[in-house]
């Protein structure tokens, strides 16, 4: 299993994301990376003191335990969290039917809420999350294949990483 979690700071026009975590794991999910975006990254702090990582993992596993139907046929998942005044929202997209790489998968989106999916929600994403989304495609299509693209994060426009 891989594990990556970098914070982020945003530059210039860039998105305002916090921090980036990529999962792949053996055969429990498709691999995913997930995006926490600044609006309302409040609501996914406890009074614990678990660790924006470990918060964002519970929230991922927790939240596709319920809704394991939408992993289904999934070759991999990019997410943007966020949060609308003491919601947590995953807005969640699913990349299928990708034959031969780097081909054009068919994207599905699905916006989850406190865990569960909305159906008839059709707010999908904002500017920043179109912005992530658009760099992480064009760099996707320069891979030469899905474990490569998944291991090695693309460099997101206005976004610089805080090692």
């Amino acid at each position: 299993m891989l594990e990556e979690y970098v914070r982020c700071s945003k530059i210039k026009n860039g998105p305002d994301i916090l921090s980036r975590l990529t999962l792949i794991n053996d055969q429990s999910h498709p691999p995913i990376r997930i995006y926490l975006h600044r609006i309302g990254s409040k609501n996914y702090f406890d009074n614990q003191n678990n660790s924006e990582l470990d918060i964002m993992k519970k929230l991922f596993y927790d939240s596709f335990t319920i809704n394991r139907d939408m992993l289904r046929d999934a070759d991999y998942l990019l997410a943007i969290m966020w949060g609308n005044n003491k919601e947590k929202i995953i807005d969640t997209f699913k990349f299928t039917d990708i034959h031969d790489w780097p081909g054009n998968p068919i994207v599905n989106s699905y916006v989850l809420s406190d865990g569960l999916y909305i159906p008839e929600r059709t707010s999908i994403a904002c500017g920043d999350g179109l912005l992530v989304l658009a760099d992480e495609e064009r760099y996707r299509r320069t891979t030469p294949n899905l474990d490569h693209y998944m291991r090695m994060p693309p460099e997101i426009s206005g976004l610089e990483i805080d090692w």
